[in-house]
């Protein structure tokens, strides 16, 4: 199936939820953060989940992580950030932009990516302590 470029971007638009996020007063970056990044991760959510669990089974840390405290959790999580799975777990949110956003991401990738990291531990964090 070959999909013409403004068919994919409707097409990535229609995945989102509009989750009614806006503030007069937000910077670039925020109105970025709650209009781009959050409905992809929200739609994401289940990925998101499945390739933590992946990644601490595949660490064999899932009973470590069964058996931490909150804060030991986050802990553990953050460590996982810093590697390969960082950039994986990025890389399942910028897939999922259309190109004016990438291109915006690209211009402010280091704020970007601390910001996706920081919502996907939460995201991840929020279902598995709740």
């Amino acid at each position: 199936m070959n999909i013409d470029t403004n068919r994919k971007e409707e097409l990535l638009l229609e995945l989102r939820a509009d989750l009614k996020l806006k503030n007069d007063n937000s910077t670039e970056i925020e109105t970025f953060q709650n209009e781009v990044l959050r409905p992809i991760l929200k739609f994401q959510h289940s990925l998101i989940v499945q390739s933590f669990e992946s990644e601490l089974k595949k660490l064999k840390l899932q009973e470590r992580f069964a058996t931490s405290n909150d804060q030991q959790k986050k802990t553990l999580l953050k460590g996982l950030m810093k590697g390969t799975f960082r950039g994986f777990m990025i890389g399942q949110t910028v897939g999922l932009m259309q190109l004016e956003e990438f291109n915006f991401y690209l211009k402010n990738s280091t704020d970007l990516d601390k910001r996706i990291v920081a919502m996907v531990l939460e995201r991840f964090l929020s279902t598995v302590t709740s």
